[in-house]
């Protein structure tokens, strides 16, 4: 019977092994397809930069940003497939992990048989405290053993997802002790753990942020996760991307995850659904003047209308790139419509001056006059996102 339990230490130290392995390589393409997604980013808000320098025309801007928005698009779907096989793995492994709690549990209740047996005179007395001392040893010894496997992983998993931080955002030995001392302190404060926290560093430091930067801005991500219940990594993630795009400090990433928290919590937007609509609709709408604030409520309302957030995005962008700049036959119309979205300065006004402005000038027309106009004026790929504004 000893020899049982002496198996199943082996097997479970094994399985620890073996699904700790097989996690991290299939996390590894993921990781992979993240990284060429934040290339891409980059590139876009690289070409938001020129535009709004006036290193490049809206033209030359548009279809650059349609060519790496395509490709942007199927890179989240291959995050997606693999997200999705992630998850499978993780049902597969709990189910694994299951079958040996069980195994475990029948090999427990035989050994209590054992002991009832014995206590029953079965055997002589010194069998009898040799066999229960046995028992008892290697129950302890399997159960000291799981949990030992266990915090190795844990503690393995955190060092290393630090050591990344470290290397992305070039830190020091003294800053890697700032690092992983945040990181504890956040997770023993919080209802997320260390190694949360660091993967979530992980990102800002992808996104280029400093040592002193991803602590200042880890508190108000994690504030942002916890109040709209969202992955603690899509958020850093969405909030990095958010600070990068309107040129916020790091200090200000409670700012981000309030409005984040708030749209989820108030709309059909997710902080996915922004993730998306921000890669595509962010550094136009920011350049053009729109905050944080009015881009995330925008694409609220266009979610809250059946519309995703990579949709959203992609709609607004356009939309919005059309009204600044329209080409002859849309001003054409914008003129007989009394359509005007600049000020006196000719600066581009608020977006809710601009859906102000698409609903004074189209009222009392049929939706179906609507439909027609909007499509001549914002273009067919945001006439759905903009007739909800009319």
């Amino acid at each position: 019977m000893s020899k049982t339990f002496e198996t199943t230490v082996e097997i479970k130290g094994a399985i620890g092994s073996t699904f700790t392995e097989a996690f991290r390589k299939a996390n590894h393409g993921l990781v992979d397809l993240k990284g060429e997604a934040r290339a891409v980013q980059r590139e876009l808000d690289r070409l938001g930069q020129d535009f709004r320098q006036g290193k490049i025309h809206q033209s030359q801007y548009t279809e650059e940003t349609q060519k790496l928005g395509s490709e942007l698009k199927s890179l989240e779907r291959e995050m997606k497939d693999a997200t999705s096989a992630q998850k499978r793995f993780a049902q597969e492994t709990a189910t694994a992990k299951r079958q040996m709690e069980e195994q475990a549990l029948a090999a427990k209740a035989r050994n209590k048989a054992l002991v009832a047996d014995l206590q029953a005179g079965v055997g002589n007395a010194v069998g009898r405290t040799r066999a229960v001392a046995t028992i008892v040893g290697v129950g302890t010894a399997a159960a000291a053993t799981a949990t030992a496997i266990q915090s190795i992983n844990v503690a393995a998993d955190f060092e290393a997802q630090l050591s990344k931080v470290a290397a992305k955002a070039d830190a020091s030995k003294e800053e890697m002790l700032a690092l992983r001392q945040t990181a504890l302190e956040l997770g023993a404060s919080t209802s997320l753990s260390a190694p949360e926290t660091a993967l979530a560093m992980d990102e800002l430091a992808a996104g280029g942020m400093d040592v002193n930067a991803i602590i200042a801005a880890m508190p108000g991500i994690i504030a942002g996760a916890e109040a709209s219940g969202e992955d603690l990594s899509l958020v850093s993630n969405t909030v990095s991307s958010a600070l990068s795009i309107w040129g916020l400090k790091a200090e200000e990433a409670s700012r981000v995850s309030d409005v984040l928290a708030e749209a989820a919590n108030r709309s059909a937007a997710s902080v996915e659904d922004m993730s998306f609509a921000f890669k595509y609709a962010g550094a136009p709408a920011a350049n053009l003047g729109k905050t944080l604030e009015e881009t995330a409520a925008a694409v609220a309302i266009i979610t809250n209308n059946g519309i995703d957030g990579s949709t959203a995005g992609t709609a607004l962008r356009a939309g919005l790139l059309a009204l600044n700049n329209p080409v002859k036959s849309q001003q054409k119309m914008m003129d007989k419509y009394g359509i005007s979205v600049h000020d006196s300065s000719d600066e581009m006004l608020s977006m809710s001056g601009v859906i102000r402005e698409l609903q004074d000038s189209l009222q009392g027309m049929s939706e179906a006059e609507q439909t027609a106009i909007l499509a001549k004026l914002v273009g067919t790929e945001a006439v759905s996102a903009f007739f909800i504004f009319s």
